[in-house]
């Protein structure tokens, strides 16, 4: 997908009156990757540059789902929705904010046939900020910074107790992850707070689901005014 070509669908999705719109763009079809990116109005040049590096992979998902939540209903509405569309094996998430590396989709799907997981995550380049991120080692030591921190039990229980160090630009099997029902809505019963992509990580733990850290940058946060992520954890 062209520059120009993305430009288009952004201008395209932004005039729409359905709320919330839809947008599926087919990429390659013999792919078994989709990714899904919510966003919102007002953020069209981040919209570009999220889809344009979403479709110039290495690896080209199958297809690239946006979902414009015009209504302000929330991230995991509008990750839901989303993954009701998903026809593929993996769902990849991608923040309209955020960007991949053009290895993203290829180093996940590799990491995921080496370990067989349900979920599969790397790491990020930090853009504007300092990386926020830490998780305990086997011997239950925080390490900041932890790219290079293998998944293990420690994490897990970081994750059950603590607090969340895991970003949602992930591929997770789309099977299981409609299994658990998707993502918590934030502040329900359920989940009484924000950051549903923690919750939707409980979710998916309590399900037994395998996770795999692949020990490389593949993506990249960006800071900026607007964003509610990149919280010290």
């Amino acid at each position: 997908m062209s520059v120009a070509e993305v430009h288009t669908l952004v201008r395209t999705v932004d005039a729409e009156e359905v709320d919330p719109f839809l947008s599926r763009i087919e990429v390659d079809p013999v792919a078994d990757v989709t990714v899904v990116i919510p966003t919102i109005t007002g953020r069209d040049e981040l919209l570009q540059r999220a889809l344009l590096s979403a479709s110039q992979q290495t690896r080209p998902p199958k297809a690239i789902i946006v979902v414009k939540d015009k209504e302000r209903r929330g991230a995991a509405f509008a990750r839901n929705l989303g993954l009701t569309q998903v026809q593929t094996t993996w769902t990849a998430w991608l923040d309209d904010d955020d960007e991949l590396l053009e290895d993203h989709i290829e180093s996940l799907r590799n990491g995921a046939a080496w370990s067989g997981a349900d979920l599969v995550y790397s790491y990020a380049e930090f853009v504007g900020g300092r990386d926020p991120l830490a998780a305990p080692d086997e011997e239950g030591i925080l390490r900041e910074s932890p790219i290079d921190l293998p998944w293990n039990t420690r994490q897990e229980q970081h994750i059950r107790s603590v607090g969340n160090f895991i970003p949602v630009t992930y591929m997770v099997k789309t099977e299981l992850a409609v299994q658990v029902g998707g993502m918590p809505a934030a502040w329900s019963p359920e989940w009484p707070q924000d950051c549903e992509d923690w919750g939707f990580l409980i979710r998916l733990l309590d399900a037994g689901a395998a996770f795999h850290h692949v020990p490389k940058r593949t993506w990249r946060y960006y800071f900026h005014d607007d964003n509610t992520g990149g919280r010290s954890l």
